[in-house]
């Protein structure tokens, strides 16, 4: 089976989600998919979350590198680098290795 068939395959299955076999955009895998929604809804701020989810992706970017938008005291745009990098790297993992598991906790990863 070639790589658009194991793809396709995991789409149709389940395993990973897109949604009716739309296009996976870049703001779908680090912030709109349910499992980067998981990540997210914990660590920004109530009060920017519509803000958070509305913005399109260049404004998405400035404002995650330049706004302090994280529920801590910590460096916001470090941690979401980091959690878009996971985000990232857990999505290929998802398609690429078949015996990936995500971390139960994935916000753990981020402290």
């Amino acid at each position: 089976m070639g790589i658009v068939g194991m793809i396709y395959q995991r789409v149709r299955l389940g395993q990973w989600e897109i949604g009716k076999m739309s296009e996976e955009t870049i703001l779908h895998v680090l912030r709109d998919c349910v499992k980067a929604k998981q990540v997210w809804d914990l660590l920004v701020r109530m009060e920017v979350h519509r803000s958070f989810n509305r913005a399109e992706l260049r404004v998405w970017i400035l404002m995650n590198l330049t706004d302090k938008l994280g529920v801590g005291d910590w460096d916001w745009s470090h941690t979401w680098a980091t959690g878009i990098w996971l985000l990232w790297s857990w999505r290929n993992k998802d398609l690429f290795e078949a015996n990936f598991r995500r971390p139960t906790n994935p916000t753990m990863a981020l402290w």
